[in-house]
């Protein structure tokens, strides 16, 4: 499956992937460590099989982040819209209450700054609809309706 990032975001999220292979690294130096002090021996030895699951898990997690790399999909940002899109700012009302966020690319999802993600649940029930209208999806398994009142491309300056 295709991800989707900005400019930016994409070298925010190789950033974030370099990060991990390096915590995964450092995680590994400690092993030979972590059985010395335990005796050399595996069995019993609390630091060292809390040490594995760490390496287990940071590994995990870079694996993942690195195989979002290999599907990933630069796109730039529009110059204009006349629906919701990647790469748009959207005025919204939901139920009731008045919104407005930016939608960017894969991972770039920042609430505290009204950023979202064109693949989170508000993105996905009101991508390339065009203002004006309700439209109606569940978001965390609550039934929401959504109005679009406008949608503006975001600026480069503002990504």
């Amino acid at each position: 499956m295709d991800l989707y990032f900005t400019k930016k975001g994409i070298i925010k999220y190789q950033e974030y992937v370099r990060s991990l292979d390096e915590a995964v690294k450092n995680l590994q130096s400690g092993i030979a460590e972590a059985a010395e002090i335990g005796g050399d021996i595996w069995h019993d030895n609390f630091s060292y099989e809390q040490l594995r699951l760490q390496v287990s898990t940071a590994n995990t997690e870079y694996l993942r982040a690195y195989r979002n790399l290999q599907s990933a999909k630069i796109v730039d940002l529009p110059k204009n819209v006349d629906s919701v899109c990647l790469g748009c700012e959207v005025d919204l009302i939901i139920n009731g209450k008045n919104m407005a966020y930016k939608i960017l690319g894969f991972g770039e999802s920042n609430p505290e700054q009204s950023i979202i993600a064109y693949n989170t649940p508000i993105a996905k029930v009101i991508m390339n609809k065009k203002p004006g209208y309700i439209y109606e999806g569940t978001i965390g398994e609550i039934y929401q309706k959504i109005k679009v009142l406008a949608v503006r491309p975001v600026k480069e300056e503002d990504n």
